[in-house]
């Protein structure tokens, strides 16, 4: 019943992220510019490299140096609801294509660009508003970078700017969720039109999600320090022994994700 636990849907992931990730400041600006990590080699932390989680590819962004005019930069705008709110209609129209609902770099356009589109929402946690401010308005073309990200000093405000960084930040941290509901119905009936499982492997499926995601909601306030694949299979046994789910329900769960996981199309 255990194995392939890794599989979980894109939702779960983020609910967990909202459980176990960091509480979003109530001033992210005035935090940065104490405890956040700047990827200029002049500002750079000691504990970089030893971040737990953190990619090779976010390692060596740290490394990276900041054009002098973005290094004592720090977001004007308070991440409040308002600011958040315009961020996520920017990110919606101009990002998501791209970086994908989530932030994690999964968006339809980016799948065959290479490099990948950055997973802004986990990179957001740790870089400083200098860093992503010089990336959001400057673009990556070219060297260091040689990405497909374009320029944004020219197509959005400052304003803009600094508000969809406050949007990927709440984002990152689960202080907001990404509205996935219409990509896994697309997901499954794709799956289903594909005939790769059937409708009533859908209705089971998304069943058995319903009772896992309010599981994992109720978990939020405690945090956590387990890897995802342990938190998953604590709690899959977890809900059948309670009766909340049956072992049938939990391996047709599982069946059903490593299908959409082999076929792409939870990417």
């Amino acid at each position: 019943m255990m194995k392939n636990i890794g599989l979980f849907l894109l939702t779960v992931l983020f609910l967990m992220l909202a459980a176990c990730g960091p509480e979003m400041p109530e001033n992210r600006s005035s935090a940065n510019a104490e405890t956040a990590v700047s990827p200029s080699t002049s500002h750079s932390s000691p504990e970089q490299n030893q971040m737990e989680g953190v990619s090779e590819r976010a390692r060596s962004m740290m490394s990276i140096s900041i054009p002098d005019e973005y290094v004592v930069m720090r977001n004007p705008i308070p991440p409040d609801e308002a600011s958040i709110l315009r961020g996520g209609e920017t990110y919606a129209t101009h990002c998501a294509t791209c970086h994908g609902d989530s932030g994690a770099g999964d968006g339809p356009a980016g799948a065959k660009l290479d490099p990948a589109p950055a997973n802004i929402a986990r990179t957001s946690q740790i870089l400083n508003d200098g860093y992503l401010f010089w990336r959001i308005t400057e673009g990556g073309v070219g060297e260091p970078f040689n990405s497909a990200m374009i320029a944004w000093g020219n197509i959005l405000s400052e304003n803009e700017r600094w508000d969809v960084l406050n949007y990927v930040r709440a984002l990152g941290s689960g202080q907001v969720m990404p509205d996935l509901a219409a990509t896994q119905d697309k997901m499954l009936e794709t799956a289903v039109a594909k005939n790769l499982i059937t409708a009533d492997q859908v209705v089971v499926y998304t069943e058995t999600k319903t009772v896992i995601d309010a599981a994992i909601a109720e978990r939020k306030e405690g945090g956590c320090s387990k890897s995802g694949d342990a938190i998953m299979e604590e709690l899959f046994v977890e809900l059948v022994n309670t009766g909340e789910l049956t072992e049938t329900a939990v391996d047709d769960f599982i069946i059903v994700q490593g299908v959409l996981a082999d076929a792409a199309l939870m990417n």
